[in-house]
């Protein structure tokens, strides 16, 4: 608590978070992090995912989060990967790269323009 006390003013304090420590709590500062989304889709079957990690790991980006979706009613299957600090000619030429067969590929910001880690 005597560090949150501290936080000499609104962002400082902003940047600090709680974190469990065996039963006590200490503070700790992060950094926000550009993060960017992107979601491919495909109709049942055709979503390779082994194919979107090697474009991933070829194109060495840094992934923080992924999920996978199947819409059984709408007939689709999607896989969304989040993405830090990756610059947009690479999230151009990955979307392009997974394009070019029968995935479809959105590119957009998460929920939240910045993580923490």
């Amino acid at each position: 608590m005597a560090l949150k006390a501290r936080a000499a003013n609104l962002n400082e304090a902003a940047t600090m978070i709680r974190v469990g420590l065996n039963g006590g709590a200490a503070y700790r500062r992060v950094e926000a992090v550009n993060v960017k989304r992107l979601t491919i889709y495909a109709s049942p079957g055709p979503l390779r995912v082994i194919a979107v990690w090697k474009s991933l790991i070829e194109h060495q980006v840094q992934v923080c989060g992924w999920s996978a979706h199947i819409n059984c009613a709408g007939g689709q299957e999607s896989l969304s990967v989040d993405l830090v600090d990756c610059p947009p000619d690479r999230l151009a030429i990955i979307s392009a790269a997974l394009s070019a067969g029968t995935m479809t590929v959105l590119m957009g910001d998460t929920e939240s323009a910045s993580r923490h880690v």
